[in-house]
């Protein structure tokens, strides 16, 4: 993924750019040429591009991922404290890639066994392991939507 450019999500891309976020179009309504507004195909009258629903889902699938990989922990009776995700846009060959990056804290008491690890190199594009500068274990798994 390495090769993938990140760019920056601005609220001005969730704008409908067919009624540039009035929800509302002008429409010919008779062979006369008057005009009248009707509400945007587009949209459906919301103002808001389908990026809206789709970030909306992407909230949903980071959320998944969070509960995925506590889920993991609990069956190998891993104890964690925080379980978080953060999401990069990349953008190759022109489509674009939501990198998800979900983190958790381990407990010091916890043992990663092979297993363990094996099944998280099936599950995720990639992961990592480091400890910060307090000697907190930190797992970083990579999945993308």
């Amino acid at each position: 993924m390495k090769h993938l450019k990140t760019y920056k999500i601005y609220e001005s891309d969730n704008v409908c750019t067919t009624c540039n976020g009035t929800g509302e179009v002008d429409k010919e309504i008779n062979m006369f040429g008057d005009m009248g507004r009707y509400e945007c195909d587009d949209c459906d009258g919301t103002g808001k591009s389908s990026r809206q629903t789709f970030n909306s889902d992407l909230e949903s699938f980071k959320s998944e991922s969070e509960s995925e990989i506590k889920s993991l922990f609990d069956k190998y009776e891993i104890r964690h404290g925080y379980i978080g995700s953060d999401t990069e846009r990349y953008s190759d060959n022109h489509e674009d890639v939501e990198k998800i990056e979900i983190k958790s804290q381990i407990y010091s008491t916890s043992t990663l066994s092979k297993e363990f690890l094996e099944e998280i190199n099936k599950m995720y594009v990639d992961y990592e392991l480091h400890f910060d500068t307090y000697d907190h274990l930190y797992l970083i798994v990579y999945k993308v939507y």
